[in-house]
């Protein structure tokens, strides 16, 4: 058995309360399509942080005793 959405999970999924409030208005189909729309955005933002942390990590090291950082 499906259960509707809730404010309270689209509002833990990260959206806001105007986005929240648009979503529940909208046909089943609609809220999959936007949902669907709304957790690309989701990825994009975890893989840019990924990277973020990737760059980090790699200065990190390179500030690491031993390591010559002007080259």
């Amino acid at each position: 058995m499906k259960q509707s959405l809730t404010a309270s999970a689209l509002q833990d999924a990260g959206m806001s309360v105007g986005q929240v409030e648009q979503v529940l208005k909208l046909s089943q189909p609609q809220q999959r399509l936007v949902l669907g729309r709304y957790r690309q955005g989701l990825l994009v933002r975890v893989h840019r942080g990924q990277q973020q942390l990737y760059c980090t990590d790699f200065l990190i090291k390179q500030l690491q005793p031993g390591k010559d950082v002007s080259k």
